[in-house]
């Protein structure tokens, strides 16, 4: 039995496989030189990924999501923006739901050394309704995030759509350990591999493994056994990590990607 569902022989899906891993490897040489501009090249790199991998996995829709939307949307901006020039190039036709999560009034009080007190505060990066306003086409969730994503997650299961790409952009530690709750949802929700992208890592050399969400993400790790963020891509400057998602039913066999799913690298040029 094959291990995908194209009605093809396996060279020729190995070829297709090819074919399609290096369209997005020329997408991603274009957001390099700036020919495919966006404010924050990290998106661009993340969103290639989530082109590429539902495009082999024969998806059809996916939803963005950025957790962190103050002080202005410029990140929803850029991911509608960018995602949608992706789309013109790559000649697709995906449906794109671009989602945002925020508590609206600001950062919560930091609550220890991990949030970096040093240099965020209570109530910094606030959102108002004329900021939501700029950003029409996206859906966002306000509100304490523990609440909000149950609340997305529920609305999530009732669509045929699925994760394909995050942006965590909370910058304390505190509320991206909430944040990578969402991480933990039915599988068949995410994307097998899902390309994420974890801001202020190592913004200052005042962040580090030990604080803010490098922290959150390597707690994250030893507390899950089946979902795994692959920091290593960082390391490698590779710029995107990318949650292993050993659960799903691509990566158990249970179901079968449109193609071979043989992903490759996008280094940064």
């Amino acid at each position: 039995m094959k291990n995908y569902t194209a009605d093809i022989t396996f060279s020729d899906a190995l070829n297709h496989t090819n074919t399609v891993t290096l369209k997005y490897e020329n997408i991603n040489k274009l957001i390099c030189n700036n020919t495919i501009s966006t404010r924050n090249v990290m998106y661009g790199f993340g969103l290639v990924y989530a082109f590429h991998i539902a495009e082999l996995c024969g998806y059809e829709e996916f939803d963005i999501l950025e957790f962190g939307i103050g002080p202005v949307p410029n990140g929803l901006l850029d991911l509608k923006s960018t995602a949608d020039k992706i789309q013109k190039v790559a000649n697709t036709n995906f449906k794109m739901n671009i989602i945002g999560f925020d508590r609206l009034q600001g950062m919560p009080k930091p609550s220890s050394y991990k949030d970096h007190p040093e240099i965020w505060y209570e109530n910094l990066w606030g959102v108002d309704q004329s900021t939501i306003d700029k950003a029409p086409y996206a859906k966002i969730y306000a509100g304490e995030l523990q609440d909000t994503i149950k609340e997305y997650t529920n609305n999530l299961s009732n669509t045929n759509s699925k994760i394909g790409f995050i942006v965590f952009d909370l910058d304390q530690y505190q509320g991206t350990k909430i944040a990578t709750e969402i991480l933990k949802i039915d599988a068949k929700l995410l994307f097998p591999c899902l390309p994420i992208f974890l801001d202020d890592l190592y913004t200052t050399p005042l962040m580090s493994e030990f604080t803010g969400p490098y922290l959150a993400a390597k707690e994250f790790n030893d507390e899950n056994n089946i979902r795994k963020i692959d920091l290593k891509q960082m390391n490698l400057n590779y710029t995107t990590s990318f949650l292993q998602v050993l659960d799903h039913p691509i990566r158990t066999g249970e179901l079968q990607p449109y193609y071979p799913l043989f992903l490759k690298h996008f280094v940064p040029y």
